[in-house]
């Protein structure tokens, strides 16, 4: 099964994370070197994708900080806006 995964910087965000992704199917996982990631499995459709990238964007924009997401081997890196 195809996973989307996002790096969290500690457990306040990953929590944050979990709360924000509530709607899928999401899991906290942590790693053998103390980072925390939280992995959504994919059910393989492209909206659901987007839906989900787009609740990052709002955790994003409402935390003002950076998610590290990896999917299908790639990564990348969503920053919130610049303050005007």
């Amino acid at each position: 099964m195809q996973t989307l995964n996002i790096v969290a910087a500690n457990p306040e965000s990953a929590r944050e994370l979990l709360d924000a992704l509530s709607e899928f199917r999401v899991e906290l996982v942590h790693g053998s070197n103390g980072s925390y990631e939280v992995t959504v499995r994919l059910g393989g459709s492209d909206r659901e994708i987007i839906e989900i990238l787009s609740a990052v964007e709002a955790y994003v924009a409402d935390g003002g900080r950076a998610a590290e997401i990896h999917l299908d081997g790639r990564e990348y890196v969503m920053h919130p806006e610049p303050a005007v």
